[in-house]
């Protein structure tokens, strides 16, 4: 019986031992927490994980940017309207179409704030992309990453995101969750649904044409 009690406690000193990193995902979070359908709802706000109150004056804001057709920069924001309630923040973010499947390639802007994960499924956040943006001092966490729609989609896109805003004292409990999507709509590359027209017919002693070789070449004194 002595043994069982020992083993039994050599069993609870680990696992309270190692609770804390369990708490923290200062490195980024695990992929599949950004709260999506395609994520099964799941997300870092879990008793085990971060718990705390609900958002109040807390939000999470999502734009986006097209750099040219089917290529995005999104920039993702986590705010508090109070000044230095939160010292940190981590994010997820992932792009799904409408069946909750993830789509397109995710790319990082910041090889120091931000990193790929879940095989290029999910983006998240470094530890030194956890403090406060210095761009929007004392209430902003703020991280942005491309998005290339793949080739062959069109139609209904939503980027999914969520913010852990921390109190960074190592505990699952004072922390809140912040949660956002948009949802864009992906379009089919145009092109011209006919030739461009003719130009039409002059007399060529009347024209200089610098692009066209619908006349003749007529030289011109200087």
């Amino acid at each position: 019986m002595k043994q069982l009690f020992t083993i039994l406690g050599i069993s609870l000193a680990v696992f309270f031992s190692t609770g804390k990193d369990a708490h923290t995902n200062t490195g980024g979070a695990p992929a599949g927490k950004t709260g999506s359908p395609g994520d099964n709802n799941s997300s870092c706000n879990t008793g085990y994980c971060h718990s705390g109150p609900s958002a109040t004056d807390q939000s999470l804001t999502i734009t986006m940017v097209e750099n040219s057709p089917r290529e995005y920069t999104i920039s993702v924001e986590a705010k508090s309207n109070t000044p230095n309630q939160y010292s940190k923040a981590g994010f997820q973010a992932c792009v799904e179409d409408a069946s909750g499947t993830k789509i397109g390639a995710l790319a990082t802007l910041s090889e120091e704030l931000t990193k790929i994960i879940g095989g290029g499924s999910h983006i998240t956040h470094k530890s030194s992309g956890t403090a406060v943006s210095p761009e929007v001092s004392e209430t902003h966490h703020y991280w942005s990453f491309n998005w290339s729609a793949p080739a062959d989609f069109n139609g209904e896109a939503t980027v999914y995101a969520a913010a852990m805003l921390t109190n960074a004292n190592g505990q699952n409990n004072g922390d809140t969750q912040v949660t956002s999507n948009l949802t864009f709509e992906i379009s089919e590359i145009g092109l011209p649904l006919s030739p461009a027209p003719t130009p039409p017919s002059r007399e060529p002693s009347n024209v200089i044409s610098i692009y066209s070789d619908a006349y003749e070449n007529i030289t011109i004194d200087n």
